[in-house]
């Protein structure tokens, strides 16, 4: 009896085994094929996230564990993409715990304000600032090693990009062209000879057909890194300590302090400027410096310029658009809303 019962048992482990490995094989191969859907079916789940506490009063921690989960799904679905079409990263060209620290480095992006919100939640909140700190001196640490001893460049926000889907199906769809264009019969032999408008999109007329000659496309820009000069990685360096300077000065002037937020400012003003001045980046690279000066923006909203300034504009703003028809459906709900985004999204120990 019992001889039956485990037979019984490792049977049953072995089907739910293969139903999980069939079940992820399809799973793979639907992302593969269907990159654009995966795409809006990500973006529909984080829009969920943000509606789900603002019109049913669902608790914050849940739906940052939504947002956090959809994007480690979106990671996931990346690198399913990234291994089917053999699309090269830079960290590719790096020894192997320099791609271990950058994963790591990438789901912490992830999973960073859900674990404060869980520690503040279900411990305390000096605990929430004890692990704040953790994190930050880790991050900080990790990142210092890769610029100055592993040559690594520019740190991108997250460190891992995320993968240019839309490049991926543009690519794909050049390499999919309808069977019409790929052939010409002529008009008096009627013999049939290949179109030069069949001929794959690719520089030099490569000749390689499939996932080797796409993965060279997608991969361009991303292979390797600049090695940044002496005054650049004064600015990386800044901008890498800025979140732990910001916190430890916060901890000693007070958490709505104008020092703590004006040596922050200041510390970003001068990376931005710094690394502004660089010609020699690749395009990754300079779209990462260009997201830094757009997230300078974020100074607006973050204490104590957002409490003595912003606030106001914003409301008196929001107010004036209630008083449109039909406009209280959108206003009222983000005005309430507003001061959990700002405490939760515009810290500035976050990069």
């Amino acid at each position: 009896m019992t001889k039956k019962m485990e037979s019984s048992g490792k049977k049953f482990i072995q089907l739910a085994v293969d139903l999980c490995k069939n079940v992820s094989r399809s799973y793979c191969i639907w992302v593969v094929q269907n990159p654009e859907k995966t795409t809006t079916l990500e973006t529909f789940v984080k829009v969920l996230g943000y509606i789900i506490p603002v019109r049913f009063g669902a608790q914050q921690g849940f739906t940052e564990l939504i947002y956090a989960m959809t994007n480690f799904l979106s990671f996931f679905n990346d690198r399913i993409m990234a291994n089917t079409f053999n699309v090269k990263s830079r960290e590719e060209s790096h020894p192997k715990i320099v791609r271990r620290l950058t994963f790591i480095l990438s789901m912490i992006d992830i999973l960073e304000v859900p674990l404060e919100l869980l520690v503040e939640s279900k411990i305390s909140e000096p605990a929430k600032w004890f692990t704040v700190l953790a994190v930050l001196l880790f991050k900080t640490i990790v990142k210092f090693w890769l610029v100055y001893k592993m040559d690594y460049g520019l740190v991108t926000c997250p460190t891992i990009p995320p993968l240019d889907r839309k490049n991926l199906v543009l690519k794909g769809k050049e390499r999919e062209a309808p069977a019409s264009t790929q052939v010409w019969r002529g008009p008096r032999t009627g013999h049939f000879i290949r179109s030069i408008h069949g001929d794959p999109v690719v520089p030099y007329h490569d000749l390689r057909l499939g996932n080797e000659a796409l993965s060279e496309g997608l991969s361009d820009g991303l292979l390797g890194s600049t090695k940044l000069e002496k005054v650049e990685l004064i600015g990386e360096g800044l901008f890498i300590a800025r979140p732990l300077v910001h916190i430890l000065t916060m901890f000693v002037t007070g958490q709505n302090s104008w020092k703590s937020w004006l040596i922050a400012l200041g510390m970003d003003l001068t990376s931005a400027y710094i690394m502004g001045n660089s010609s020699h980046l690749k395009k990754s690279q300079n779209k990462e410096v260009m997201r830094r000066k757009c997230i300078l923006l974020l100074y607006l909203l973050r204490s104590p310029f957002y409490d003595k300034i912003t606030k106001n504009i914003i409301y008196s703003l929001f107010q004036i658009l209630g008083k449109i028809p039909l406009a209280h459906i959108i206003t009222d709900p983000f005005i309430e809303y507003l001061p959990r985004w700002q405490e939760t999204y515009f810290y500035n120990w976050l990069s």
